[in-house]
């Protein structure tokens, strides 16, 4: 059996066996286009994966290199040949979103005496692997970093030809000509405003690393993967359906930039944190049925904007 697959996350622990030994544990989840599973290394299988360093820092040996920097999730690829295989086992995940114990039945790979193992082979089959994750990670990622250089937001507002869409106009266009880069204005309405709740929820901030949500009422937070801090954006889910009369937008489909939630919310994002709760709940009341222009774009590239409508600035 020959398994080509991503690393697609990762969860490290330490176990105590039953004769009270410690070892150490991680659960790597790998995935390509059909299906995920779990890839079990143990012990001294464990140590090189993950930003393990190398005693000798100053090697100029591209192998040494490339363990040193070790892998990463979303970009390392493994061919896997003889695995050891078990259908349907139960995973001990050692952290999950919300730092709770839980398990979860899947396919579990294992590391036996004949298999082979090959980081990052050279080989097409690899590249378009990585092409295949970025596009899956863009559509699914809690909250994308703004995509920067793509439009002009003065050209945008002062330029000679303004474009006024309705959502229904937008996703027209959008499904005739999938590769076209363009910009415009909508006028819709905010029909559900959900600051105070996030806010309430320690949810005000959010961000993503090693392929785990995080939350917090904090401008920056501490990764429950790989213990890195992590810089957070407002939360996008603080708008939650906007409408016009032609169509609707989910919560979480709209990508706003710093410049466009400061134009909606009257102050940056950091300042939201010195507000109390009457203070939150008093914003959030205000902008709710608010009717708004956007200035949008819109990209045919999921890699850079994970098919969201990206919003450059805001009038009200």
């Amino acid at each position: 059996m020959v398994l080509k697959a991503i690393l697609h996350a990762a969860d490290r622990c330490t176990v105590t066996r039953k004769d009270e030994s410690v070892t150490e544990n991680i659960n790597l989840q790998v995935q390509d286009d059909t299906a995920d599973a779990t890839l079990g290394l143990w012990g001294t299988n464990a140590s090189s994966p993950l930003n393990r360093a190398l005693s000798d820092e100053n090697s100029t040996n591209s192998e040494a290199v490339r363990a040193r920097q070790g892998w990463k999730v979303g970009e390392t690829v493994l061919l896997l040949q003889a695995t050891g295989c078990k259908l349907g086992r139960t995973v001990s995940r050692c952290r999950s979103t919300l730092s709770a114990h839980t398990d979860s039945a899947q396919t579990y790979l294992s590391l036996t005496a004949s298999t082979i193992l090959d980081v990052d082979p050279k080989m097409p089959d690899a590249d378009w692997l990585r092409r295949w994750s970025l596009r899956q990670r863009s559509r699914e990622a809690l909250n994308l970093p703004f995509p920067e250089g793509v439009w002009d937001l003065q050209a945008i507002k002062y330029g000679p030809l303004r474009c006024l869409y309705t959502i229904g106009e937008l996703d027209e266009f959008a499904r005739s000509a999938p590769a076209e880069t363009f910009q415009g204005y909508m006028s819709v309405l905010l029909a559900e405003v959900k600051l105070h709740e996030v806010f309430r929820r320690q949810m005000l901030f959010s961000g993503e690393c090693c392929n785990i949500p995080t939350y917090a009422n904090a401008a920056t937070a501490t990764c429950k993967g790989c213990d890195n801090a992590v810089t957070l954006r407002l939360n996008p889910r603080i708008i939650g359906q906007v409408l016009d009369e032609t169509a609707c937008i989910s919560a979480g489909k709209l990508l706003f930039s710093d410049r466009a939630w400061q134009d909606l919310l009257g102050r940056k994002s950091e300042e939201l944190l010195k507000l109390g709760h009457e203070e939150i709940r008093y914003l959030s009341d205000r902008l709710l049925f608010c009717r708004i222009t956007l200035l949008f774009g819109w990209t045919g590239d999921e890699g850079k904007a994970g098919g969201r409508i990206c919003v450059l600035g805001v009038q009200c």
